[in-house]
């Protein structure tokens, strides 16, 4: 069996501690939490994945995201599990806090047969902040899927937006960060970091509504085609209610 390697990436520290601080002694008190799962692995036919070793989602296709279900229980953490569709051979498995009152959104990233330098497959979570920025402002959070071709290393990349802004830098693979940006329409690029003329992901005309949060998923791999071709994806994160 696959080695399972257990990690947790969170989007704030604070809320770490403020989740810490609200166990409190005494018993265990009922935590409402929502979750999703959205499958980046663009060399399997599909993915299951598993909380507390129960079936949550089941053939998930690359590129596809589930909505958020809410839920309740009274245990602080859960155990995902991302299995080949159908199989049982577990890919990875992560441990993640639930968070009162909170989001995690859970992803399969990196190749589960990787070629020379590429990046095996590999689960993150990260707590979400649904709730939208003031005025006409939109959080756009970013997370690094891209892969590159066999015999290049997938690098750490910079997103570049029209005019001329570097938005976040320096992301490596399977990581994430955010940014604030006003409503327009934009042209993202997808860079090498602190290489200008080095394009990977070109996504022109994307129009930024107000009052929104927003997933950019850098997803594919370097020279395929079709649905796995390097592309931008934007999921909208619905604001929690």
């Amino acid at each position: 069996m696959p080695r399972l390697r257990f990690s947790v990436l969170l989007a704030t520290a604070a809320s770490l501690i403020g989740a810490a601080g609200c166990g409190g002694g005494g018993g265990a008190s009922e935590i409402s939490f929502s979750d999703r799962f959205t499958n980046v692995v663009p060399d399997l036919g599909g993915v299951d994945f598993y909380v507390d070793d129960v079936l949550r989602i089941s053939n998930q296709a690359f590129g596809d995201s589930s909505a958020y279900e809410k839920r309740k229980a009274k245990d602080p953490t859960e155990v995902v599990s991302v299995n080949d569709a159908g199989t049982g051979n577990v890919l990875d498995a992560i441990e993640i806090d639930r968070v009162n009152k909170k989001s995690a959104h859970v992803f399969s990233l990196g190749l589960a047969n990787p070629g020379n330098q590429q990046p095996g497959l590999r689960l993150l979570a990260l707590l979400i902040n649904r709730t939208p920025p003031s005025g006409n402002n939109s959080r756009v959070i970013v997370v690094h899927g891209y892969i590159r071709a066999v015999g290049f290393p997938t690098p750490n990349v910079d997103i570049h937006r029209t005019p001329d802004i570097i938005e976040v830098s320096n992301l490596p693979f399977g990581q994430s960060d955010s940014f604030t940006i006003a409503a327009g329409t934009y042209d993202f690029t997808v860079r090498i970091t602190g290489i200008k003329d080095s394009q990977l992901i070109f996504d022109p005309g994307r129009q930024i509504e107000g009052g929104k949060v927003y997933l950019m998923l850098l997803q594919g791999v370097e020279g395929e085609g079709g649905n796995i071709a390097p592309a931008i994806q934007f999921i909208e994160e619905p604001p929690d209610n």
